[in-house]
């Protein structure tokens, strides 16, 4: 999919608030498989099957592009960070100017992504734990809004 293709919602609806993976990401939900026995839909199966092999790809050149076309719409973006290191990307992205202040990040830990870096200290916007991670400290000295969502393993 195209950063175009990607960012159209966007440029369509132009809403206030919209998704933004701040890098990216193996978003994989396959694990969930054996806990059903039956399927609500034909297409769960297949879908919850293809995430084993799936990477959702977010580039510093597609996000410096979905960047401009929010600017554009004046949409702001939602930063989701599923791993404590997007910290570093939005504080990248910030530092180029390719965002406005202030942003908003959603931590989003649980998925399995890369759970070998998710410890208890990358699941709080609590200051002190925040200091424990140079990006996280930088973004949130320039002024940012900070909000946390727990997946269930």
């Amino acid at each position: 999919m195209t950063t175009e293709q990607r960012v159209a919602p966007v440029e369509l609806y132009k809403p206030e608030l919209a998704s933004f993976n701040a890098g990216s990401i193996n978003f994989a939900l396959f694990h969930v498989m054996p806990r059903y026995k039956e399927w609500m839909f034909e297409w769960e199966k297949q879908y919850l099957g293809f995430t084993e092999d799936f990477t959702f790809p977010n580039t510093f050149k597609s996000t410096r592009g979905c960047c401009a076309k929010f600017n554009e719409t004046g949409t702001k973006p939602e930063f989701g960070i599923y791993d404590s290191g997007r910290v570093n990307n939005v504080a990248f992205v910030m530092q180029e100017g390719c965002v406005r202040k202030p942003v908003y990040i959603q931590f989003v830990m649980g998925v399995p992504d890369r759970p070998h870096r998710q410890r208890a200290g990358h699941r709080s916007s609590d200051t002190r734990r925040c200091q424990a991670y140079p990006g996280l400290e930088r973004v949130r000295k320039e002024g940012v809004l900070i909000g946390t969502a727990l997946m269930p393993a």
